[in-house]
């Protein structure tokens, strides 16, 4: 814990609660400018006289030693001598806080730490930890309790404090919302509908009253967007692509003389200007290659044209036969690429296992069990790609476990997303995609590196990833697919009136790795969207420079007007880390975003399975603004907020915090009760 963040704290419990921290004070520490976040705190800490012992600079972000946080409490003037030990062999009468331990230990605000001997040391000069603050400002206020009188239906927020670590009771004291009954401490629930916060109370219904509303603006986005016709300005030459009645051998510039195949177009080499327009209706299930300065759009009437990694529909029978001495697990005829989903009727996704490749030999994942396909697939509806070529180049058989029959049977519709992106942006610039639908993707449904003018507009995206990425060195996998995917730099980015769903990580991204060259991320603009059941719906991060001399930094990046709703929930929810997810997901940002050029405006974050929003940075100045956004949230799930370079998880009950932590004064909150249909469930995890 930084000084500065102990500041925090002493001064809302000193003021009552933050709102009540006065931000008119001075301070007269230099390295404490007023354009802080912790100035108030600060300024406000030592207008109350409790900073005595500083002098010039403050050092805000220095991480606070034992000996001075408790100096802090003891100003406050809380402390009351009850007999305990208040001598530890590590604290001399000379130490600069000497007196102040002492005072700390007989008030029984410290215990120490046991030497083993009957005697205790106290650390002065160790920096205190996160839990060891809560237990000090318990004691100092009073509040006791034990883990063993703490009701079992609490439901806990922070995932990485288990019930027996030493502080969990202290923990749950100071962060949830709680009644304490005689000598049993639970939740303030006095009805299904209310739940008691502080002094206030959290209405249910009105946020599961707000859910059915967003449940019904969210078919009416889709709708929408599906319905939107095609209104483009194509300059140059026209083109047209009918799958059953075209003709390669046409010129292809009218719908009478449209063409048939993708090959015919990633084989044209076509102007800045040009325009190509597929049938409504039709299914394309070759990769197609976009180039620079075409528009890629849609003609005639009905769905929009489809676009499938999947290179053709398992629903046949005759395609799919039993596995030797097994009744249930069936072998498809066709070998594939790396298959990261099989979906089921655009309902359903079945599990992949997905074992651990070491020295071409399949295990059991982190085990040196190895793998057996009739032991492993011990679940309906999972399955298996044997794909023993660590450069994944090559195809391998699918197997997959069907307890009902003939998987060829049982569905009527069965897809595979096979390892590829479906639509390649190969260094194209200046490209526009219109009113098309792309599906089954096994690595990104549009994928592209630097860019400059790549719009996407009035698009679908459904069922894309989850195929594998890359062999690690340890022989694990990691696994990827994002619904529109720039990796790289890029001038012009904006994806509008789109609807996106079950994408296995980020519905919509622009991203960088590490490295030693320049990349910079200008004009990126994701706006009105409709994203569903995503790990992230919108995901960005630019690496750090390894040299420290290359140019990393972004400006003008705008998220607004968009729905998005359930992170975490779709079939990615299967992938080891599911519980990173978040509607926004900034990672740890190091990189310069240009002040006040990155905001976050007029969104719908509803409900995640993990945090909300998470936009982290190294500077408060290179955070997001955010504005006029509404959140959505269970009562017991948490949200991520952006502050000084770490992920900061609050106080879920608090919605005052997200107006203050967060920026976004204008902020509608609604809470939700705990629903176990949704609450960390989901797909299986692996």
């Amino acid at each position: 814990m930084t000084r500065a963040e102990a500041c925090t704290i002493v001064a809302r419990l000193a003021a009552g609660d933050d709102a009540s921290v006065p931000a008119d004070k001075t301070t007269s520490f230099t390295d404490v400018p007023a354009d802080q976040w912790y100035h108030k705190y600060i300024s406000y800490v030592e207008s109350l006289g409790y900073l005595k012992s500083y002098s010039g600079n403050f050092l805000p972000n220095q991480p606070i030693t034992r000996a001075e946080f408790v100096e802090l409490v003891y100003n406050m003037g809380l402390l009351q001598d009850a007999g305990k030990n208040g001598t530890f062999t590590d604290v001399p009468a000379d130490h600069a806080r000497a007196a102040v331990i002492a005072a700390a230990g007989k008030a029984g605000l410290v215990n120490g730490y046991d030497n083993g001997n009957g005697t205790f040391s106290f650390k002065p000069d160790a920096t205190i930890t996160r839990a060891e603050v809560v237990t000090v400002i318990n004691n100092a206020y009073g509040r006791r309790m034990t883990a063993e009188n703490i009701s079992d239906d609490v439901r806990y927020s922070f995932f990485d404090v288990a019930t027996d670590f030493w502080a969990y009771a202290d923990i749950c004291e100071a962060t949830l919302a709680h009644v304490q009954s005689g000598e049993k401490w639970a939740y303030a629930i006095d009805s299904p509908a209310k739940l008691i916060a502080g002094n206030r109370e959290i209405d249910f219904a009105a946020g599961e009253a707000y859910v059915a509303e967003l449940d019904k603006k969210a078919e009416a986005m889709k709708q929408a967007i599906l319905t939107t016709e095609s209104s483009v300005n194509v300059t140059g030459t026209k083109y047209y692509v009918d799958s059953v009645n075209g003709n390669d051998s046409n010129d292809g510039k009218s719908p009478e003389k449209a063409w048939k195949t993708i090959a015919k177009v990633n084989s044209t080499k076509f102007k800045m200007g040009d325009g190509i327009f597929f049938k409504r209706g039709d299914i394309y299930r070759t990769r197609m290659t976009a180039q620079t300065g075409v528009t890629y759009s849609a003609y005639g009437e009905g769905e929009k044209p489809r676009f499938y990694g999947s290179p053709e529909n398992g629903a046949d029978a005759s395609k799919w036969t039993l596995m030797e001495g097994t009744s249930n697990i069936w072998i498809y005829a066709t070998e594939m690429l790396d298959v990261g989903a099989i979906i089921l009727d655009q309902k359903e996704s079945a599990l992949k296992e997905v074992p651990d490749l070491r020295d071409g030999k399949h295990y059991v994942r982190k085990t040196d069990t190895p793998f057996d396909i009739k032991t492993e697939l011990n679940e309906n509806l999972e399955f298996y790609c044997d794909m023993t070529d660590k450069s994944l180049s090559k195809k391998g058989k699918i197997y997959l476990r069907c307890d009902e029959g003939n998987p060829g049977s049982v569905y009527k519709d069965i897809e595979f997303n096979t390892r590829v992106n479906v639509i390649s942006g190969s260094g194209s610039t200046d490209v526009t995609f219109d009113n098309i639908c792309v599906m089954f993707g096994g690595s990104h449904g549009i994928g592209y590196g630097t860019t400059k003018n790549l719009t996407v507009q009035n698009c679908v995206f459904g069922w894309i990833g989850g195929a594998i990425q890359k062999y690690n060195t340890n022989g694990t996998v990691t696994r990827y697919g994002n619904g529109v995917e720039i990796y790289g730099g890029c001038d012009g980015y904006t994806i509008d009136n789109c609807y996106v769903y079950q994408c296995y990580d980020a519905g919509l991204t622009h991203q960088y790795g590490d490295g030693t060259n320049n990349n910079s991320m200008y004009n990126v603009t994701y706006s009105n969207n409709l994203i569903e059941d995503c790990i992230y719906s919108i995901e960005y991060f630019n690496g750090e420079s390894v040299d420290g001399k290359a140019l990393r930094d972004g400006k003008n990046f705008k998220i607004i007007g968009n729905l998005m709703r359930r992170a975490g929930y779709g079939f990615g929810n299967q992938r080891p880390d599911s519980n990173v997810s978040s509607h926004i997901k900034g990672w740890t940002s190091r990189n310069e975003y240009e002040k006040g050029t990155y905001i976050i405006e007029g969104n719908i974050f509803d409900r995640g399975m993990w945090s909300l929003v998470q936009s982290t940075a190294a500077h408060d100045a290179w955070c997001p603004i955010y504005k006029d956004n509404v959140y959505v949230q269970w009562i017991d799930g948490p949200i991520g907020y952006n502050k000084g370079g770490v992920k900061h998880v609050f106080n879920n009950l608090a919605d005052i915090t997200i107006k203050l932590e967060l920026g976004d004064t204008n902020a509608q909150v609604y809470w939700v009760p705990a629903n176990e249909t949704y609450k960390h469930q989901g797909f299986l995890s692996r």
